[in-house]
């Protein structure tokens, strides 16, 4: 105790504050004194402020308002003491050092009580702040419109449903853990913080830390998808309008900039369709910084799938398809400059011997990017969409494929692949069956990338 005691008083005799002024709030000098700490030398880790009051069953807010009271005033004295604290630590040089993040034990429910307050809840958003963070939204805001549960007592009704938490806690420490603190991946394990024992598939972390400001490079997962590439949201488009015959879907409320999918019902040409049907389109889309790679991405030794960061999937909501039918996709093309510049960086960094071009793919099933890609392919047969015309809408730029037939439940994207696999030496073959499904590959012999459908090797880059 005297030796923890003195190491205190040392460090803090040593250590020293900005002229930033802080809050007079009990938090504010928390974080005041952990400046000078660190400041002074404290070799210590992770320091632990508290600030409390949260527990807001009444007055949360004053009635008739919805951005005063008790709940406003508790986030403005984090949102001023924080930024005084970050503020301080940047003005002594410590800034790059230094990682805050913001936890609650536990959230508060979808719905208000009676007494303008909310009870216990069970999701909560964290907020990470530093120099060295990946700044922007990881996730998207829960849904408000949560009806009560019949099923769980009236203390927990208005719980959210598990679907709108986008992100288990434990990926945020893992993450901060691993990619800022250095642990490696035994840590990770030992800790119960890796995907076995949380349950997710894929890496456990998310795009928090700068590569360029974490703790090693070899901490970052490998062999699984990667952690600046991720996390994902799920966008389910409506119809938005028509025109010209082609049906837009996008998103709801807006027309201009908005479309991600379009849909020529009834095209002209024998074998069109003629009958009506009614379509959903779901856009699984990669959610990274806004300066940052937009790629879904696996790799394993020299060889390695990149999904453009935006993928498709069609479903029929109501009638039949009788015939072809044309479609739109539209996309950015940052995204497939981002694609190309992952896949060619990879491939020089590990001398591979061939890179695909765009490969603009289907899959006859929904396919869910990033679980179902693989340093080979994907767990599922893809196919060639065919001739590919382009154009733009109010700035947009399309890629329009002819002649679809059976469209529901398909999906699709573009891919580019860098392997040393081709046909006179496959590695990656496994004994039974002879190929997987989804497996892709450069054939020396006809100088195409190929993929295995169950069946035969397709030609993708015809």
């Amino acid at each position: 105790m005297d030796a923890y005691y003195n190491r205190i008083i040392s460090v803090f005799t040593a250590g020293n504050n900005s002229p930033v002024t802080y809050p007079n709030s009990n938090l504010a000098r928390q974080l005041r004194t952990v400046a000078r700490l660190i400041k002074g030398g404290s070799k210590t880790k992770v320091f632990m402020v508290t600030i409390g009051g949260f527990d807001t069953h009444d007055t949360q807010a004053i009635p008739g308002t919805t951005h005063i009271g008790a709940h406003a005033n508790l986030l403005g004295d984090v949102s001023n003491s924080i930024s005084s604290f970050q503020n301080d630590i940047e003005l002594l040089g410590i800034g790059d050092k230094v990682m805050t993040v913001t936890f609650s034990e536990f959230g508060r429910q979808v719905k208000q009580n009676g007494s303008t307050g909310t009870d216990h809840g069970n999701i909560a958003p964290f907020f990470v702040i530093g120099k060295g963070v990946q700044s922007g939204i990881i996730g998207a805001h829960p849904s408000l419109n949560v009806p009560a549960n019949a099923n769980q007592s009236s203390s927990t009704a208005f719980y959210y449903p598990a679907s709108e938490r986008k992100y288990d806690y434990r990926q945020i420490y893992g993450t901060i853990l691993q990619d800022w603190l250095g642990a490696n991946n035994t840590v990770i394990a030992e800790t119960k913080l890796d995907s076995a024992s949380i349950g997710t598939e894929g890496s456990t972390k998310l795009n928090l830390v700068k590569t360029s400001d974490n703790a090693s490079p070899d901490c970052l997962t490998s062999k699984l998808i990667d952690c600046h590439k991720f996390p994902f949201d799920d966008i389910t488009c409506i119809k938005i309008f028509e025109a010209n015959g082609w049906s837009y879907y996008g998103l709801p409320g807006t027309v201009d900039n908005s479309y991600f999918f379009a849909i020529e019902h009834n095209p002209v040409g024998a074998g069109a369709n003629t009958t009506a049907f009614a379509t959903q389109i779901k856009i699984r889309k990669c959610l990274c910084s806004p300066n940052g790679p937009k790629v879904f991405s696996r790799i394993d030794g020299q060889d390695g799938s990149f999904v453009m960061g935006i993928t498709w999937t069609i479903e029929l909501t109501s009638g039949t398809q009788d015939g072809f039918v044309n479609i739109r996709f539209f996309h950015n093309y940052d995204l497939l400059d981002d694609t190309l510049t992952e896949a060619t960086k990879f491939k020089n960094s590990v001398s591979a011997n061939h890179i695909s071009p765009e490969l603009w793919f289907k899959t006859l099933t929904p396919v869910k990017i990033p679980n179902d890609l693989r340093p080979q392919g994907l767990f599922i047969p893809i196919y060639p969409l065919g001739p590919i015309a382009t154009g733009a809408i109010n700035g947009v730029a399309y890629k329009q494929w002819g002649n679809q037939t059976n469209i529901d439940r398909n999906s699709g994207g573009c891919m580019i692949r860098v392997t040393n696999q081709n046909e006179g030496n496959y590695t990656k073959k496994p004994a039974t069956p002879p190929f997987l499904e989804g497996t892709m590959r450069f054939n020396q012999v006809n100088n195409h990338f190929e993929g295995f459908d169950g069946f035969e090797w397709v030609i993708l880059d015809n």
